[in-house]
């Protein structure tokens, strides 16, 4: 069984942008479940709160 129904605008204007080839699908849809977290700093410090330390070495 299947619903026909209309597409609403979102939908019918990127349905256009494909068709028109203005607008690729992502190659890889799974690409987040290849995700991978960044690496430790060599120092051992989070990179969370490398911002935090950047900003309180410039005074703010």
């Amino acid at each position: 069984m299947a619903w026909l129904v209309p597409m609403n605008a979102a939908e019918r204007r990127r349905a256009e942008l494909l068709a028109a080839g203005r607008l690729r699908p992502a190659a890889a849809p799974d690409v987040l479940l290849r995700w991978q977290p960044l690496l430790a700093r060599p120092d051992g410090a989070s990179l969370r709160d490398a911002p935090v330390e950047m900003r309180e070495a410039e005074g703010r």
